[in-house]
């Protein structure tokens, strides 16, 4: 048997051979899938398995029939569907067949996806923007798509871009410099605003050790809202909250 009838008849059983960014020849399996010949066949031919894996795939993939791999750098192809890429990704990725799977197989469905899915997948910021907006500006069929970090990353950046969106402040100003640009306000002005109370001063003294971040995302959902109320419950975990 040829090392590439080997590996078919593997992946057959759900056996995945890869291998790491170090070189060394990794094997996914089942308990007790492999048998000892096979064992002693792939210890024999290691590095031309290794050699195998890390040329560019010209075939779908032999365990489910897709036309997508990906690898990281330094290490060997994988399939896209069978061991989806990491997030986020580095790497290289290789499409076969202009996308369409091999005879006889058919892609899996589609993962239904909602906003609050992918709000909890990426967190509320994406390429310095709030993800809730990105995902506003998303169809609806669009949105199992952007469960790939690099593909909301990239319609948030052409939606920036296109002024369809507005980032948030630069992070390199200072906290109530990002405030005050929000709010389209002077940071000196607000500083003094602030500091008129013990309650403001307070505020401002949170907002400059770095609690901004939150402050801004709660401002750019309620924007009409009380300030200093505002800034008080979302700087005690508790932005929902109304009056």
């Amino acid at each position: 048997m040829s090392a590439p009838d080997l590996l078919r008849l593997l992946a057959e059983r759900d056996v995945h051979l890869t291998v790491s960014v170090d070189g060394r020849l990794e094997i996914d399996a089942p308990t007790d899938a492999l048998e000892a010949e096979e064992l002693a066949f792939l210890r024999e031919h290691r590095a031309e398995i290794i050699g195998g894996l890390l040329a560019e795939p010209a075939a779908h993939c032999a365990a489910c029939g897709s036309p997508s791999w990906w690898r990281a750098t330094g290490a060997g192809w994988r399939c896209s569907h069978c061991e989806p890429r990491p997030q986020p990704f580095t790497g290289t990725s290789l499409t076969l067949a202009g996308g369409q799977w091999a005879p006889g197989t058919v892609p899996p469905a589609a993962i239904p996806t909602t906003v609050a899915d992918l709000l909890e997948l990426h967190g509320p910021t994406v390429a310095g923007c709030r993800t809730a907006d990105i995902l506003a500006e998303a169809d609806d069929d669009d949105l199992p798509e952007l469960r790939d970090r690099d593909a909301l990353d990239g319609f948030a950046r052409a939606l920036a871009a296109d002024r369809r969106v507005r980032p948030l402040p630069d992070p390199a100003l200072s906290p109530l410099g990002r405030l005050a640009l929000e709010l389209g306000d002077d940071p000196a002005e607000l500083r003094a605003w602030l500091d008129r109370s013990t309650v403001g001063r307070a505020l401002r003294v949170r907002l400059e050790h770095g609690a901004v971040d939150r402050c801004l995302l709660a401002l750019r959902a309620d924007p009409d809202g009380p300030l200093l109320l505002l800034l008080a419950r979302t700087l005690d975990g508790n932005p929902g909250a109304r009056a």
